[in-house]
């Protein structure tokens, strides 16, 4: 669950020139860069196909117990498209200078986050949302504040929740992580000021590999039980949905907000009611401060995001 104003802004490519993500679109899948059809021939050869599929075969009880064959699985890759625009972050996650320039992008947006702009919508959203906020509040006994503080860092109350096709964040990220590591190696980007040692980037981008599979297994089992297409959540680059950027893997902690039967993480209750649910089954305690920050660690381990909360959550408070 990263919200869009804590993302990372890691290695860009220099203006105007062949940066590596459309030269590995162009020479891994022999397409155009600009959207690079997704070749299951080449990419069933590879371990991280083999783990989706083992991991997809599972039965997930918070989805019915809904489970994927192989067959199904490749169903679902041949439709993937994977674009210029997935390959354009894949990159930028990959490059050891990203951690470094992350940590800087979030320092930089916390005034931002904090901002008299961003109090003033958030006292607007409190008075046009005032019924679904107090409810909420009252059954999971989660502070109003603290669901506002998460609705601010997340998606600028529901402004900007992601155009990606989140499945194909997914693939692009299982695909081709590896591979631009390896262009970054080669491009000398472990030579620049900033970067973290080759066996560290290694360990990133295996663990983000793993993040991918279990994310995108998860959500071919939560389409699969509600009868949906997996192709059909859009979100975030980094694949999180919704007004507050629930991960697929943390959708067994989504609830019905307005109780018409479906969870849609875009409509601000159930997005409220699936924060405040997400937060106490984490440890939440209202007016526990040690308490509320372990939840907010859980929902974002970025230290300078839980700062975040908890600063507007006070500033609010106090207007």
């Amino acid at each position: 669950m990263r919200g869009p104003d804590l993302r990372g802004d890691p290695a860009h490519g220099t203006p105007g020139a062949v940066t590596p993500y459309l030269f590995l679109a162009t020479l891994a899948v022999g397409a155009s860069p600009e959207v690079a059809p997704f070749d299951l021939a080449w990419f069933a050869k590879t371990p991280e196909y083999k783990a989706l599929v083992a991991a997809a075969a599972k039965p997930d009880a918070s989805s019915g117990n809904a489970k994927l064959s192989k067959e199904e699985v490749d169903a679902f890759l041949g439709r993937v498209k994977v674009s210029g625009k997935e390959l354009e972050w894949v990159e930028k996650y990959a490059s050891p200078l990203s951690p470094k320039r992350q940590s800087k992008r979030v320092r930089s947006v916390m005034h931002i986050l904090t901002s008299k702009s961003r109090l003033a919508l958030g006292r607007k959203f409190r008075v046009d949302h005032a019924k679904v906020l107090e409810r909420v509040s009252a059954k999971y006994d989660v502070s109003i504040e603290d669901l506002l503080a998460m609705m601010n860092t997340e998606s600028r109350f529901g402004e900007v929740q992601g155009s990606f096709v989140v499945g194909q964040v997914f693939v692009a990220n299982m695909a081709y992580l590896a591979k631009m590591g390896e262009l970054a190696d080669k491009r000398g980007d472990y030579d620049t000021k900033g970067a973290v040692s080759r066996k560290k980037n290694a360990k990133r981008i295996k663990k983000r590999v793993r993040y991918a599979v279990r994310n995108l297994a998860t959500l071919l089992k939560y389409a699969r039980s509600r009868e949906m297409d997996p192709l059909s959540f859009k979100g975030s680059w980094a694949g999180a949905i919704g007004i507050t950027q629930f991960m697929p893997a943390s959708l067994k902690w989504a609830v019905d907000g307005d109780e018409d039967g479906v969870v849609d993480l875009s409509r601000i209750p159930d997005a409220v009611a699936s924060t405040a649910n997400y937060l106490v089954v984490h440890g939440y305690r209202r007016g526990d401060r040690d308490a509320r920050a372990k939840a907010f660690r859980a929902y974002n381990p970025n230290d300078e995001y839980v700062r975040a909360i908890l600063a507007y959550a006070d500033k609010i408070r106090r207007t």
